[in-house]
């Protein structure tokens, strides 16, 4: 009996969902644009429960299908779970009510929401590729020139500042030079500079980071304010401090590497001695140069310094507090004059300090007895100078030999001029040995050597950079070659000249160029060897080589064999 009871159960329910949807055919079911839409009597629905509703209204105003409406209102339950009234309505027996709900609901309600779900689904993926598509490409473009905006504005004030310590006039952006710069930075061929107005710094490096303004400033220490010479190591300082241009325009291109332009304007007869001496003024007019046993050294306010360098830092210190110190240093001159007062009186009046108090006349008729004893020494004085040996071989009258000896100074002054010329370049050779050992001892790197083979190639270098004025790089890559050219004297200046690299050399991100190579040369960890050369040819050229040098290009080579201080 309990089969036949579910029988007559599952043919009821099996009628009215043939009677729910008979209901429903005249729906139609179109795609477009990947989305499902249904059609009921020539009208769109974007959902189903919208067609739903649409179809109940139409079944509930037409007569004929009032007596369907009640099962077309047990369809809503059945994905809300409200099947359960539907066997408690018809079937009146209970006990085939009570068994036969969970059958219903685990067949019928599961494919329902199945339909539903992924109909929005394509709705809400549609919108957002969109704005992802487009938002990165103008992004990528906007944010190199903002970065190259910044550099460039960073570089317009740090010229400035070098040239407000010169004492040139503050330079303005011209739109004009702005172009051309731009064209000179992204194309080569568009280098030739047309109007003789204009000059130009051109600078290549690998990172942005690096600043190519403080290596144009760095060449100072290659000019000489007193006897001036516009050539490759100098002219873009003489250009970036030019008195009466006023305008200025620089332009960035990246490929591969950065490349930074700027133009000057007007600027006119830059290789003119007088026309640089006018428009590059020195900000170290009171550093005095003095000559002590074949040295060089450096006076600034009655201090001397071996080097320039320590001297500059000196200079702009005592400049920067200049206007603090200007009341003080007046007294401090009058002082003293009382200090030699005192001197020729303390002998006499040590022994003595109460003396002079009670008997002021007693103390001044002392002081002319010791006055009268020091003539006594000053007379032996002039005894050397009418050579007192002279009156000594009078009375031996047959020795006039002395005369012999005068002809014999003439020629000593010959092999001295000569000998002095090769002992300064000796020491100064040596000078370079041992500052760039120093500096390598700085970096923890072990010292080098002096090979003979590399001081002839130095020598060969050296003559060849006086006759051509150029530089190159060695043919053997593992061989290097540093180049100076100056008209100091002093030796010192071409090493810190060299190591004055490692202000744009980074650690981390290290790299070899025109600005680095120096440095890299000359503190190279495996490097074991060295030879430097000197020639004077209205100003000294000097090259040294280092061996051995590996791959200067490889950034891990270069970590391992550069070392922070």
């Amino acid at each position: 009996m309990n089969i036949i009871y579910y029988i007559l159960i599952f043919i009821y329910f099996f009628s009215s969902t043939n009677q729910a949807e008979s209901k429903l055919k005249n729906k139609q079911t179109i795609h477009e644009s990947g989305s499902n839409k249904y059609v009921i009597d020539g009208e769109q629905f974007e959902t189903l429960k919208g067609a739903q509703d649409f179809n109940k209204k139409k079944n509930n105003n037409s007569k004929i299908k009032k007596p369907m409406g009640k099962p077309t209102q047990k369809p809503k339950p059945k994905p809300t779970q409200k099947p359960k009234p539907k066997p408690s309505q018809k079937p009146k027996p209970k006990p085939n009510a009570t068994k036969p709900k969970p059958k219903p609901t685990t067949t019928k309600p599961k494919p329902k929401p199945t339909t539903t779900k992924p109909k929005p689904k394509p709705i809400t993926t549609k919108p957002e590729p969109k704005p992802t598509t487009t938002n990165p490409k103008p992004t990528t473009t906007t944010t190199k020139a903002n970065e190259f905006a910044k550099q460039i504005n960073n570089f317009y004030k740090e010229i400035n500042e070098h040239r407000k310590k010169h004492k040139a006039n503050q330079l303005k952006v011209n739109a004009n030079l702005v172009k051309k710069a731009e064209e000179c930075a992204k194309d080569e061929t568009k280098r030739d500079i047309i109007d003789p107005t204009v000059v130009r710094n051109i600078a290549r490096y690998r990172n942005i980071s690096d600043n190519p303004v403080a290596y144009w400033y760095s060449q100072k220490g290659n000019y000489d304010f007193d006897n001036p010479k516009h050539r490759d190591l100098t002219k873009e300082f003489i250009h970036m401090l030019w008195k009466s241009a006023t305008d200025i325009g620089c332009g960035m291109a990246h490929n591969e590497d950065y490349y930074l332009c700027c133009e000057f304007s007007p600027v006119e007869n830059v290789k003119d001695e007088d026309e640089m001496k006018k428009n590059v003024e020195s900000r170290l007019d009171d550093i005095k140069v003095v000559h002590e046993n074949d040295a060089k050294k450096s006076v600034v306010y009655k201090k001397q310094f071996e080097s320039l360098a320590p001297a500059r830092n000196y200079n702009e210190r005592k400049n920067k507090l200049s206007k603090i110190k200007k009341p003080i240093n007046s007294p401090i001159k009058r002082k003293p004059l009382k200090k030699p007062n005192n001197k020729p009186k303390p002998p006499g009046l040590r022994p003595k300090p109460p003396s002079p108090r009670p008997k002021p006349p007693g103390p001044r008729p002392k002081p002319p007895s010791p006055r009268p004893k020091p003539p006594s020494p000053r007379p032996k004085p002039p005894s050397p100078r009418p050579k007192p040996p002279s009156p000594k071989p009078k009375p031996p009258g047959p020795k006039p030999i002395p005369p012999a000896p005068k002809p014999k100074p003439t020629q000593p002054p010959k092999t001295t001029t000569r000998s002095t010329k090769v002992d300064k370049f000796a020491k100064y050779i040596e000078t370079y040995y041992n500052v760039t050992n120093n500096f390598r001892r700085q970096h923890k790197v072990p010292v080098l050597k002096v090979n003979n083979t590399l001081v002839k190639r130095a020598k060969e270098c050296a003559e060849r950079f006086s006759r051509e004025k150029n530089t190159w790089l060695s043919p053997d890559p593992k061989y290097a070659l540093n180049f100076a050219q100056t008209d100091n004297d002093n030796p010192v200046d071409a090493v810190e000249f060299w190591y004055s690299g490692s202000g744009s050399y980074d650690y981390d991100r290290p790299v070899w160029n025109g600005e680095t190579k120096n440095f890299i040369h000359m503190l190279w960890k495996s490097a074991t060897d060295m030879g430097c050369g000197m020639v004077f040819d209205k100003g000294y050229f000097i090259c040294c080589g280092y061996f051995p040098i590996g791959n200067v290009n490889d950034e891990e080579i270069l970590k391992e064999n550069v070392l922070k201080p």
